[in-house]
């Protein structure tokens, strides 16, 4: 596996968030406020707030709900998750591979 895909991605834990009415309200550790309102964000984000995922299942989700190009979701997740980071909104961690057996 490659590192990217060794990543996993999950919500800050000094972060809170709500959805109301369909968007995500988040407040971070240093009292920012942001707004998801993008139905693909929101999607994304509610996968990531559910505990850990993976860029690839993100990349996933998006091409089977929007029907959009793998290449397209990747780069699109790709961005989007790299917004997360900076604003600290998620924290991403390298997981070691699964023992077999």
């Amino acid at each position: 596996m490659t590192s990217e895909e060794q990543t996993t991605y999950r919500v800050h834990p000094l972060a809170s968030h709500r959805v109301v009415g369909g968007e995500v309200f988040i407040v971070t550790a240093d009292r920012a406020f942001h707004r998801l309102s993008v139905p693909t964000a929101v999607d994304a984000f509610l996968e990531i707030a559910k505990g850990t995922v993976r860029r690839a299942e993100l990349d996933a989700l998006i091409v089977a709900r929007y029907r959009v190009s793998t290449q397209q979701a990747h780069e699109d997740v790709g961005a989007f998750l790299q917004s997360l980071l900076d604003k600290q909104v998620i924290v991403a961690t390298e997981t070691e591979d699964e023992p077999c057996g």
